[in-house]
């Protein structure tokens, strides 16, 4: 029978699950499945693996073949079932709210994709979109000088992986991870440890923390490998998120929106303290060095509104900074319009299980104290804004999209064809 879907979107280098297609030992919603399946029982929660490092195009292509694909009753990787999708509600993080909101905004287009009729009818199949800490108008950290960009970037690429797995001795696998980022950077062709290798074998060890089998463990680490090696290939969002090329994409796709069903979560850290003492330094160092890479420039647009969820005097003084940012995302890039449905206190990992006690490590030591209980506070308020406003909205009913044409798209974007306004 048809039923509401909500599709999890992973965000800049997210993926969907490692391990074996239908018992998955690593996975990047891991913490929040375990939140939304509970809360909304009539719902399917799948999860959407895009091209981790692919350009905005590629990865709302890729999102617009999964709802096709639900909609046939044909099944995503790592799904235990198949489904047929009635309606799909979209929740993004991070990048993933980026193409949650393209592929809903009927004036944006991408090479190879549908127009017309085509286009409208994938539109109405969408019930809510959902975003937390999307990057709607770019994040300075991508517009460094690229020597700088990079080794930040790979510094998020390791974080990110490795926040959303435990590890036994972290702080060693960061330190090594670290190292391995700027011996590549700085001196490609001499031998030594790669960022690569240092994070496959991450992996293993967290496979096995999970007591999966030495097979199981292994086929791990090579998913890991094969994934690092399509971001090598393939980093055209490093240009795509640019806080000028956004700007742009906004500029050219205004009045496309329909902002009664986009409900975008806010998230907000503590600006880094300049004496530390504990024992929690390589976090915080990596940490200090992504968030004044973020805090650098003022973004245009107001501070975001909303209710909060944290401590108000320590959020509002966050907020007074015109820089104020999650680690990674500013915050005045984290809405369209200004509205958000809560302004979270956690930096841009904990909200996906990245904290001290969640599904996965603490990685950014941020110091905004994020737990489990405002984890399952933030994910429960999703749930819940999806449930009470697909109760008010009509399901769709009209015939099934046309399948988009993924090869045009990849072929022609190789080639270097501009995006089609």
């Amino acid at each position: 029978m048809p039923t509401d879907v909500v599709l999890l979107i992973p965000g800049f280098f997210g993926y969907n699950a490692f391990g074996p297609a239908q018992a998955p030992i690593l996975e990047y919603f891991a913490g929040v499945r375990q939140i939304l399946q509970p809360a909304l029982p009539n719902h399917a929660v799948l999860v959407h693996e895009p091209p981790p490092t692919g350009s905005l195009d590629e990865r709302v292509a890729s999102l617009h073949e999964s709802i096709w694909r639900l909609m046939r009753g044909q099944p995503l990787a790592h799904a235990a079932q198949t489904i047929t999708a009635n309606r799909v509600h979209l929740v993004g993080h991070s990048t993933g709210g980026v193409d949650a909101w393209l592929l809903a905004n009927r004036n944006f287009h991408w090479v190879g994709g549908p127009r017309g009729s085509e286009r409208a009818e994938i539109i109405a199949a969408l019930g809510e979109v959902v975003t937390v800490s999307a990057p709607f108008r770019g994040t300075p950290l991508v517009s460094r000088a690229a020597l700088v960009r990079d080794v930040a970037l790979g510094i998020a690429q390791q974080l990110t992986l490795l926040g959303t797995w435990r590890n036994p001795g972290f702080d060693s696998i960061v330190t090594k991870s670290l190292a391995a980022i700027g011996g590549s950077v700085v001196r490609p062709r001499l031998r030594g440890v790669s960022p690569s290798a240092v994070l496959s074998e991450a992996a293993r060890q967290a496979a096995a923390s999970r007591q999966a089998s030495t097979g199981a463990a292994e086929e791990v680490a090579v998913q890991v490998r094969r994934f690092l090696r399509e971001i090598e290939e393939d980093r055209q969002l490093f240009d795509d998120l640019s806080v000028v090329h956004m700007a742009e994409l906004s500029r050219e796709i205004r009045g496309g929106d329909d902002l009664t069903r986009i409900h975008s979560y806010v998230t907000a850290s503590p600006k880094p303290t300049r004496v530390d003492v504990g024992f929690d330094l390589v976090g915080r160092a990596v940490y200090d060095l992504l968030y004044h890479l973020t805090a650098h420039d003022r973004l245009p647009g107001a501070q975001p509104d909303g209710k909060y969820l944290g401590t108000p005097s320590e959020l509002g003084a966050i907020l007074k900074s015109p820089v104020s940012c999650d680690g990674v995302v500013p915050t005045r890039s984290q809405t369209l319009d200004g509205r958000a449905k809560l302004v979270v206190l956690a930096d841009h990992l904990d909200v996906v299980g990245s904290f001290r006690g969640g599904s996965g490590a603490d990685v950014m030591r941020s110091g905004s104290n994020f737990s489990a209980t405002e984890f399952a506070q933030l994910w429960s308020d999703i749930a819940f804004v999806i449930d009470q406003q697909a109760a008010v909205r009509p399901p769709p009913s009209m015939p099934k999209p046309s399948r988009p044409r993924l090869r045009d798209l990849w072929a022609r974007s190789r080639n270097g064809e501009q995006r089609q306004a």
